[in-house]
């Protein structure tokens, strides 16, 4: 009996000994493999996001779905929100619906911030003045780049602006009147016309005056009496965004 089991013994390590080099090398295969996986997909994303941020929205959207066809965890989720958005660029109507399934799918993701943006910008582009508000009031600002915040005091103060809170709108405004940018000298045209309306006429004529040799806004300053002022904002030129 004693013989039958050390014989079952020694049977029992042989093939242990032959077996452990076997899992031992498939380990060392699959780990290989991850790291291999994981260092394409890594590219794959890279790719994906200078492609995304040179505006070549198509190619960004083909690299995205390759990477969330993958099912790579973190990148996938990532991918999500740029095949929506890059979906969105391309006027895809889909993209819309795509990013706000996005943000109640993913409430913790870093990007979410970025989906409420987007969105944002859409309904106002829609002239949804309300719902870009809605939105506007959600994001973390501060995680914005600074194009980004410029862009979001000059839309999210027209939509102020348009749905009556004059006050915060000229508060807006004059964060970013006084810088040199595209939207800096629409800002000083809003901000001059909310003074316009409150009644402030030499503070307002200040204003106006330094877009006079812009021929962009030059026609659309108001040509009227400064004693028999306009007193609502459906009465003033609205600018083409």
């Amino acid at each position: 009996m004693r013989q039958k089991k050390r014989s079952i013994i020694s049977r029992t390590k042989r093939f242990l000994f032959i077996l452990i080099p076997f899992i031992f090398s498939g380990l060392m295969l699959f780990s290989q493999n991850s790291k291999s996986n994981s260092k394409a997909e890594t590219q794959l994303y890279s790719e994906g996001i200078s492609l995304f941020d040179a505006g070549n929205w198509g190619s960004a959207l083909h690299k995205f779905e390759e990477l969330q066809a993958k099912n790579s965890g973190l990148l996938s989720d990532a991918a999500a929100y740029y095949i929506a958005a890059s979906r969105l660029e391309l006027g895809n109507s889909n993209g819309e619906a795509e990013l706000k399934k996005f943000i109640e799918d993913q409430p913790e993701s870093p990007l979410k911030n970025s989906a409420l943006f987007r969105l944002a910008n859409i309904s106002f582009n829609h002239k949804k003045y309300k719902e870009a508000l809605q939105l506007y009031q959600q994001l973390e600002t501060a995680s914005l780049t600074s194009a980004e915040q410029e862009k979001y005091l000059y839309y999210s103060g027209v939509s102020l602006l348009e749905t009556g809170e004059n006050a915060k709108a000229k508060s807006n405004f004059d964060q970013i009147r006084i810088k040199k940018s595209t939207l800096g000298d629409g800002a000083k045209y809003y901000w001059a016309h909310i003074s316009y309306l409150e009644g402030h006429y030499d503070e307002a004529l200040a204003e106006f005056s330094k877009l006079e040799n812009n021929p962009a806004y030059f026609k659309l300053i108001p040509r009227v009496s400064w004693l028999s002022p306009v007193t609502s904002w459906s009465s003033i030129s609205r600018l083409p965004i």
